[in-house]
């Protein structure tokens, strides 16, 4: 409710009233109570509430508690104090000393190995390994190092050989150290002597859908009930995607800043898959007017991509490749994007059926050489000699030999699309001699190109003289 109550010295004036609004606030009687006690507590002369006895002797307790587990900590070094001398025995090669400051349970983890080294033990190996192998003029420095905890302190350091620094040797460490005085924990993360920069945020990015769909298989943890050689395929796949499509050490731009005139050269290359639009184009049929690239350029991309053709036959033929899923939706996505599909399809061939990706039930006998790889073969014949002959003589316009030759190696230290197809087709060398059965002679399997025509030829029968090959 709001009332309006006049001024008293303007009551008997001629003058204009003024106003003043008044709230009247009806109080409950908490209120009143709870506005009162506030009132009291702010009263100087109000005496504020005494703990109770027991409360009182518990905090006591906990900080006697806390005062003797720091005099402990004291009287056999605090974190800090073990850690400096773990250096200085460190620097000195002494191996014994360094195992005495060691607690009997302890682990340590240096981040350049996979797992950690448990018991003392496998810690004084890899110690004991270490001293014997780097020189021992290389020394640990210390730049700082924290006190505040007398159970865990952290490093900043860095090696210096003969007074001098040494390269890409600056590291973190962080310790913990039990009331005896002894380490029980230990993490060493070395600086990485490659320095992705933004790209390894791009591959971050590029990665996250991946392991989000994995899940917990995606755990390196995880990833130790995979046969090593999975573990190896996967692991290159992710150096792969990381290094070739978002590194910044490789000839040319990344994925994330490539240009727009390699795009349209991939287009334009693509465009003219295996010559049919250029060849329907000289012949009068316009379907799709072609656009000509450097033939340098429009001969590798098909060389790589009828040899991605070739490597089909090569999957259906691959008993350990007969639990794959989707293996033909794997094979486009090689055709387009080469070793981006193909190599997570040799990751899976070595994972145990049933796994991720893979099915129990798929029978490795019935894993052939299709009927039709001769076909293929005579494909690849003819793209890859007609690759030759369009890369070295196509278009008078560009020069001959000696220019051509000089494009290709500007273009593979300076183009990154290009440097990646010249990477696929020494890949492809390597899996042609990979996923080729005991039917194919040596000459075959490591006979980049040409021998892989020749085993889809024969249609993968075993040759009756093999002798010398």
């Amino acid at each position: 409710m709001r009332v309006q109550e006049q001024h008293p010295s303007l009551r008997s004036s001629g003058r204009p009233s003024h106003t003043r609004h008044v709230c009247l606030l009806r109080l409950s009687p908490a209120t009143v109570l709870h506005t009162t006690a506030i009132h009291r507590l702010r009263s100087p002369n109000c005496k504020r509430p005494v703990l109770h006895k027991r409360t009182q002797h518990m905090a006591a307790a906990r900080q006697q508690s806390a005062v003797a587990a720091a005099s402990v900590a004291t009287s056999k070094g605090t974190a800090k104090d073990v850690v400096q001398e773990f250096y200085t025995r460190y620097n000195k090669g002494d191996v014994d000393g360094i195992m005495e400051l060691f607690a009997d349970n302890c682990e340590y983890h240096d981040m350049i190995y996979a797992d950690p080294f448990t018991g003392k033990e496998q810690i004084r190996a890899f110690f004991a390994k270490f001293s014997s192998t780097i020189s021992k003029d290389l020394q640990f420095v210390v730049d700082g190092i924290s006190g505040g905890d007398p159970n865990n302190t952290g490093v900043k350091w860095h090696l210096e050989l003969n007074g001098e620094d040494f390269p890409y040797s600056r590291g973190l460490s962080f310790y913990e150290v039990n009331d005896d005085g002894k380490i029980t924990s230990a993490r060493d993360i070395p600086e990485p002597t490659i320095k992705p920069g933004d790209s390894a945020i791009y591959a971050i990015k590029a990665l996250t859908p991946l392991v989000r769909k994995l899940g917990p298989k995606a755990n390196p943890a995880n990833l130790k009930t995979l046969p090593p050689a999975a573990i190896a395929a996967w692991a290159f796949y992710f150096g792969y995607i990381g290094i070739v499509l978002f590194g910044t050490s490789l000839p040319g731009k990344p994925a994330y800043a490539v240009e727009w005139r390699t795009l349209v050269e991939v287009w334009h290359c693509s465009v003219n898959f295996f010559y049919v639009n250029q060849i329907l184009n000289w012949l009068g049929v316009y379907v799709i007017q072609s656009a000509a690239e450097h033939p340098v350029n429009e001969a590798l991309f098909n060389l790589v991509n009828v040899w991605s053709l070739m490597l089909w036959p090569l999957m259906l033929a691959d008993k350990k490749g007969a639990k794959v899923k989707n293996k033909f939706g794997i094979y486009l996505g090689t055709q387009f994007l080469t070793n981006i599909f193909f190599v997570p399809y040799l990751a899976l061939r070595e994972q145990p059926a049933g796994s991720r990706g893979t099915t129990a039930d798929a029978d490795p006998k019935t894993a052939k050489l299709p009927g039709y790889a001769p076909i293929i073969g005579i494909t690849g014949a003819v793209i890859g000699l007609g690759s030759i002959v369009w890369a070295l003589s196509i278009r008078p316009e560009y020069g001959g030999l000696a220019e051509r030759w000089q494009y290709f190696v500007q273009q593979s230290v300076s183009n990154r699309v290009f440097f990646a197809f010249v990477l696929d087709a020494v890949l492809y060398s390597v899996w042609q001699a990979l996923l080729m059965d005991d039917n194919a002679t040596k000459l075959q399997k490591y006979f980049p190109f040409a021998g892989l025509i020749s085993y889809l030829l024969q249609g993968g029968k075993k040759q009756k003289s093999t002798k010398g090959l």
